[in-house]
C-alpha cells in the first residue's frame, strides 16, 4: 500500500485495485519462469526490431509471423468485448502484418532465382 501511495495513487482506486489483485494472483506463480518468459519476449522483439531496422528478410518474416499471432486473440477480444479501441488495434495490426507480407512478396518477385 505504501508503494502505491508513493506513486501518488489512491489505494482504493480502480488501477491500484487491479495491481493489488494481480499481485495476489502472481504470489502463487513461479516468478523465475515468468521472468525468463518476459526476457525471451524482449530478446525476440529486439531481434525483430534489429531485422526490420536493417531491412533483413528474416526480420520481415519474424515481424509478420509474430504480429500475425496476435490477430486471433484480438478477434476473440473484439468478439467478447467490442470497442473502438479494439477495432483500431486489430486494423493497425493487420495493416502492419499486411505491409510486411507485401514487402516479402515484392522482394520475392524481384529475386532472380524465382520463376
Amino acid at each position: 500500500m505504501d508503494l502505491i501511495e508513493d506513486f501518488g495513487l489512491k489505494p482504493g482506486g480502480h488501477y491500484p485495485a487491479i495491481i493489488l489483485h494481480y499481485a495476489d494472483v502472481l504470489a502463487d506463480t513461479n516468478l523465475q519462469a515468468l521472468i525468463l518468459l518476459a526476457a525471451g519476449y524482449v530478446v525476440l522483439r529486439f531481434f525483430e526490431a534489429y531485422g526490420l531496422w536493417y531491412q533483413r528478410t528474416w526480420g520481415q518474416w519474424l515481424g509478420a509471423l509474430s504480429g500475425g499471432l496476435y490477430v486471433p486473440f484480438e478477434l476473440w477480444h473484439l468478439a467478447n468485448r467490442p470497442s473502438l479501441i479494439g477495432v483500431v488495434v486489430l486494423v493497425s495490426n493487420v495493416g502492419v502484418v499486411g505491409f510486411l507480407v507485401y514487402l516479402l512478396w515484392r522482394e520475392r518477385r524481384k529475386a532472380p532465382w524465382v520463376d
